[in-house]
């Protein structure tokens, strides 16, 4: 599959063709299976990633990321499908042009939008890859948007940026592991090996 990333909304329509790639699988026996994530399955896992596709969506679309309100639980077994509705969302708000100095607001700080798209590739990319670790269908991270993560990945690491996908202290790994592996292994966690 060839991928070509110039910008952060191809960031995120690769992320999120990655990620849908890893949910396609996905069948109702293995909401309860346990992630890589200590503590969760692939149910509260997909909970959270629509819920921060949700938040995504708030400072893509209102300028400002406050704590959008949550309705009722959506049932497990739609999970899924409404990740792909929500992930349409979301690149359709990325796509939108909005002016390369839009900002977004959280708390007191302002965050440039593509800034904020870039952190929704690299949440989306990570939990995908979660996913499929869970239900053992495990999707490498492809190359191109490893790479990329990788180079933004420094970026969003300051302060809080990226310490909730933290699996633990970075792993090592082989000399020439992917770029996928890499990314998750500074994250602390560990590609399995067919």
């Amino acid at each position: 599959m060839f991928m070509r990333i110039n910008n952060p909304l191809g960031l995120a329509e690769a992320a999120v063709d990655y990620t849908g790639d890893c949910l396609r699988q996905v069948r109702p026996q293995d909401l309860a299976k346990p992630t890589p994530r200590q503590g969760w399955d692939v149910e509260a896992l997909l909970r959270h990633l629509n819920e921060s596709i949700d938040v995504f969506l708030e400072g893509l679309t209102e300028a400002v990321i406050g704590h959008p309100e949550r309705g009722h639980p959506e049932p497990p077994e739609g999970l899924v499908a409404s990740f792909h509705d929500r992930a349409r969302r979301l690149l359709a708000a990325a796509g939108t042009n909005a002016g390369p100095d839009s900002r977004v607001v959280i708390d007191d700080r302002r965050l440039l939008r593509g800034v904020l798209v870039t952190a929704a590739a690299l949440e989306l990319t990570v939990h995908g890859w979660e996913i499929g670790w869970a239900c053992r269908r495990e999707e490498p991270i492809p190359p191109v948007l490893g790479r990329h993560l990788l180079e933004v990945l420094p970026l969003l690491s300051t302060g809080e940026g990226v310490d909730h996908l933290r699996y633990g202290p970075r792993v090592s790994t082989r000399a020439r592991a992917a770029p996928g592996e890499r990314l998750i292994a500074l994250l602390g966690g560990t590609v399995r090996k067919a």
